[in-house]
């Protein structure tokens, strides 16, 4: 059986996870977001793989690992610990 060939810069499509905290999505997005109100910024969600439940929603000037943690501690003070976090390509971030 051949395995499709896929683009380098789209995610591989995995399953979903089964429970609800088992595993955390974490993605940055930067973009105009408020047009020109406001300078371009980057929003950070975290999604329940199970559930696809929104659990953070953060805008920050920057993605960096500083604005990460921050959202990261956030995260963590409302909803505890889950199995596991993910993410796509967190390579370019720097301190």
């Amino acid at each position: 059986m051949a395995i499709a060939q896929t683009s380098p810069n789209i995610p591989p499509t995995t399953l979903g996870r089964e429970c609800y905290g088992e595993l955390i999505q974490i993605d940055g997005s930067d973009h105009r977001w408020f047009e020109d109100r406001a300078p371009p910024c980057t929003l950070f969600v975290f999604i329940d793989d199970a559930t696809s439940t929104l659990m953070e929603l953060r805008f920050v000037k920057s993605e960096s690992s500083f604005s990460y943690f921050e959202a990261l501690d956030s995260y963590l003070l409302q909803y505890g610990r889950p199995v596991a976090f993910g993410a796509w390509d967190l390579s370019h971030l720097v301190c």
